[in-house]
């Protein structure tokens, strides 16, 4: 019907869930000693031919080797005492001290004869230190014997003499044979399951280390199955005894970024003797997505990922020197994770949120009340979280510094249900909910007739609040949360009394009186007043410090329209305001840098109410009656 109302918007709340899970701190040790590194199994072959022993055999050794390639009987063997020969290991280990291990010794007779009272040594070259010692009683031509021997706490050279201390034989007894020099008794010695205190030796290449981490995000009761990160790093910090150089994988197979997995490799430089040498390396997880399901091999995890550590040694072929004592100690972890985005069952969470808004609709207003005939409030949620909110508002207080004045409403302290936001292109949109707020259902109007200069408002959001099926295609991102607007709409039906407005406006005197000639008189403003509203206007002379210097004032009203009984203006009304310039009067304008002009309404008839319409106006028109000096 053409008539006005005044309409204000304002934000009560913004209710952000700022992180998703707590700030994520882990860190994880693995130290890798000696003891845990495959030494490898050392094998060594060697033999003795026939040939080689019937030289040092006496009659029947030149027998033999006369006969070499011929058939016949063999003559008993006389014992062969003290055949020695070297066992060159340097190219395997130089030195190794065992804590445990163990050594396997093979004999193969592939001589033609038998041989008997058999007695093997082995022993350190150049200390002499036996090593093991063994018996054979006999042994048959093709006759393979294997014995294993405890080395427990026993030192190995590299340069080992193998010496068959004493055998014979009982030749071919009687039978005809063919004789061939070059048959052997093979010697074979395996050392394996070593474990040493310290080596200097060739290392196979290994895995020092091969291990999975699980991690669990804090996320409360929620499901998270992926998130985004915002912040966080991720660390290897290593520090080495060991004189060969270790190489370290490190990967979070699940975290991806550009559709590639984080993963990298550092090599821990070889330490030097007595020494250590460390690395460390630190990778930025900014923008990384992390599945949170778990272990490719898990089923229905979640809020969980899982790394991979993998530290090895790649042969070199040199010899290294390493001791029980040598170790790598890792450090691997995580610091200040954040995400900025979680997919998944959300749990259920509740986000808290008093804030104070100011309200500058009422600033121009220094004094005086008004009858407001109604006003409608309206309530703006707004839910940009990917599962549904119950909002509520616990209280809403208009404050002045005349006093408080609180909401009472009908669904005051009750949950009101937003549905879940949607997502595109990785932004949520919001889904609102509008709550309407009227004086039928509350004490809105005397809420703000109180003129609040500020709100504040006090709300509960509950992610999941009456949601009772999980629900995995949920999402929360940490900038986006549930904002909240208060929408006022007051029609201008009211009744006023001695309301003071006031505004201000800069002011040169130069602009009213550039030639100084000023010398009495007086301003008038014409206002020709189609608003249902009279009023008084006065002028305050301010200087640049603030100070008042004075004021123009006028006995004069700015009359009211008339009105009809529905308080509508049927017509306007003409009125004179004058005020007198006397010497004072002029001297304080000379000074005066800001004009106050305070305006005092009244509606003609309080408490009946006036209502303003679009086609409501006020012509006002300034002019002087002024007495200027022309000399």
């Amino acid at each position: 019907d053409g008539a006005l109302s005044l309409v204000y918007q304002t934000r009560l709340a913004d209710l952000k869930p700022d992180e998703i899970f707590t700030p994520l701190n882990e860190e994880y040790e693995n130290t890798i000693n000696l003891n845990s590194i495959d030494f490898g199994t050392r094998v060594v072959n060697n033999s003795i031919s026939l040939g080689e022993l019937s030289k040092v055999g006496g009659a029947q050794g030149q027998f033999i080797i006369f006969n070499n390639g011929k058939k016949a009987v063999v003559p008993p063997f006389p014992p062969v005492l003290r055949k020695k020969f070297p066992v060159d290991a340097t190219s395997l280990f130089q030195t190794v001290t065992l804590q445990s291990g163990a050594a396997e010794l093979v004999l193969k007779n592939e001589f033609p004869v038998a041989l008997v009272d058999l007695t093997f040594i082995l022993q350190n070259k150049v200390s002499q230190t036996a090593i093991f010692q063994s018996y054979v009683d006999t042994l048959k031509p093709g006759q393979t014997y294997t014995e294993r021997f405890p080395l427990n706490n026993v030192t190995i050279e590299g340069q080992l003499i193998a010496e068959l201390r004493r055998f014979e034989s009982p030749g071919s007894q009687g039978d005809t044979i063919l004789i061939d020099t070059t048959d052997k008794i093979l010697i074979k010695l395996t050392l394996d399951s070593l474990v040493p205190t310290s080596a200097t030796a060739i290392f196979p290449s290994q895995d020092l280390a091969n291990d999975t981490t699980v991690t669990t995000v804090p996320s409360g009761n929620s499901e998270l199955t992926s998130i985004k990160i915002k912040e966080g790093k991720i660390f290897l910090d290593a520090t080495s005894t060991i004189e060969d150089e270790i190489k370290l994988d490190y990967a979070v197979p699940n975290a991806t970024k550009n559709s590639m997995a984080l993963a990298f490799n550092e090599n821990i430089p070889p330490a030097p003797r007595g020494g250590i040498s460390t690395t460390f390396k630190e990778v930025d997880l900014v923008d990384y997505t992390v599945d949170l399901t778990g272990l490719p091999t898990d089923v229905g995890i979640y809020n969980s990922f899982y790394t991979t550590l993998r530290g090895r040694i790649d042969s070199t072929g040199n010899l290294v020197h390493l001791s029980l004592d040598d170790s790598v100690l890792l450090k691997t972890g995580i610091t200040n994770l954040i995400a900025s985005q979680g997919y998944g069952y959300l749990g259920k969470d509740t986000i808290e949120g008093s804030e104070t808004s100011k309200v500058d609709l009422f600033n121009i207003i220094r004094s005086g009340s008004f009858d407001l005939a109604d006003v409608k409030l309206g309530i703006g949620v707004e839910n940009s979280i990917g599962a549904p909110i119950d909002i509520r508002l616990n209280s809403l207080r208009a404050q002045r510094s005349s006093g408080t004045v609180a909401l009472n409403w009908t669904l005051l302290g009750m949950n009101q249900t937003v549905p879940s936001a949607t997502l595109l292109s990785n932004a949520p949109e919001p889904k609102r909910l509008d709550l309407n707020i009227n004086s039928s259902n509350s004490n809105l109007d005397k809420l703000f007739e109180n003129q609040p200069e500020f709100l504040f408002a006090d709300f509960s959001a509950y992610i999941n609040g009456s949601t009772s099926v999980k629900d995995y295609q949920q999402f929360i991102f940490s900038d986006f949360g549930v904002k909240v607007y208060l929408n006022l709409e007051i029609p201008l039906d009211f009744s006023a009394k001695s309301i003071l407005l006031a505004d201000t406006n800069e002011f040169d005197y130069s602009d009213l009186d550039p030639k100084n000639q000023l010398q009495s008189g007086a301003l008038k403003i014409i206002a020709d007043n189609n608003f249902p509203l009279e009023c008084r206007i006065e002028l305050v002379m301010v200087n640049g410090a603030g100070n008042e210097l004075g004021r123009l004032t006028s006995s004069d009203i700015v009359e009211a329209a008339s009105i009809d009984n529905n308080g509508v203006a049927i017509g306007s009304v003409r009125s004179i305001s004058e005020y007198p310039l006397n010497n004072e009067a002029i001297k304080m304008l000379k000074k005066t840098e800001r004009l106050v002009f305070q305006v005092l309404l009244d509606t003609p008839l309080p408490p009946q109410k006036v209502k303003l319409y679009s086609n409501n106006y006020m012509d006002l028109t300034l002019s002087g009656d002024l007495t200027i000096r022309t000399k």
